[in-house]
């Protein structure tokens, strides 16, 4: 151990308490307990977030597979506004949990008290827009369809139950929250840029440099419609031809767009570039 940390650089600053605090308490259950503490809270929250996050991308991900993206399905949970918070059968009211806080941004705007099954009477009435999926805690609703199974798949594989997001031990209990399955970016525009130069060979972004002339008109910016009826699903794609890359010559595309909380543009620029 001592070894390690005089090879440890100096940044790896998180890194090395951890090792620090094994050293000292031992790597027993009660040393890596000790050494987990010896991070600050916020970055002990982040790592776990970052493990809740990862299984709701695998859920979400398994669910557009198994079920499709044109209608939410019976088993599905789903928003609905409608629904009395302070009736007993729906149990979803939420109590006062000393880690709600720090779950504000994953919720993405839903409440716990708006979130219930979709019954066998709903199926067609509801759209991939309106369904939401858990992020693991103690005090989520989790799918009632193969969905569901999958997630307690996955905490199997991974040696957890919902018993396991009190970590009292550390601190923390995590209720967790729920995230939307589909998410629209707003604001969105682009404009084509052309470029000054030409690539040889590889046309590589290194090899394509945008002009830095001035700025296009307002009228090359590029505005896509979206339908004014939030029931429907609808397909937010611009009907604009883009100049095409004629010869060694290159075209860039600049897109500016806006997304809620917990929404990331990695994901968005990734469904725009995949083809």
């Amino acid at each position: 151990m001592q070894g390690t940390l005089g090879k440890m650089p100096s940044y790896k600053v998180r890194e090395t308490l951890v090792l620090k605090a094994l050293h000292r308490h031992g790597t027993d259950m009660d040393g890596c307990r000790k050494a987990l503490l010896n991070i600050p809270y916020s970055m002990r929250l982040l790592y776990i977030h970052s493990y809740c996050s990862l299984v709701w991308n695998q859920m979400a991900s398994y669910r557009i597979r198994r079920y499709g993206r044109t209608a939410a399905v019976q088993g599905d949970l789903i928003v609905d506004k409608t629904v009395n918070a302070h009736d007993p059968d729906m149990n979803t009211a939420d109590s006062y949990d000393s880690d709600r806080t720090s779950c504000a941004d994953e919720t993405g705007g839903v409440r716990r008290d708006h979130v219930r099954c979709v019954l066998n009477h709903d199926e067609g009435k509801y759209f991939p827009k309106d369904v939401v999926l858990p992020l693991p805690g103690y005090n989520v609703q989790y799918p009632e369809n193969e969905i569901g199974e999958k997630y307690k798949e996955k905490l199997e594989r991974d040696g957890l139950t919902v018993k396991n997001f009190r970590l009292r031990g550390l601190g923390m209990n995590l209720p967790g929250a729920y995230r939307k399955l589909v998410a629209f970016p707003g604001d969105l525009t682009w404009k084509s840029v052309p470029d000054d130069h030409a690539c040889t060979g590889n046309f590589s972004a290194d090899h394509c440099t945008a002009s830095t002339g001035s700025s296009p008109k307002r009228d090359d910016v590029k505005r896509p419609r979206f339908s004014e009826d939030e029931t429907k699903c609808t397909d937010a794609r611009a009907h604009a031809e883009l100049p095409r890359s004629d010869g060694n010559l290159c075209n860039n595309i600049e897109i500016s767009f806006s997304l809620e909380s917990s929404c990331y543009a990695t994901s968005c620029i990734r469904e725009l570039m995949k083809n």
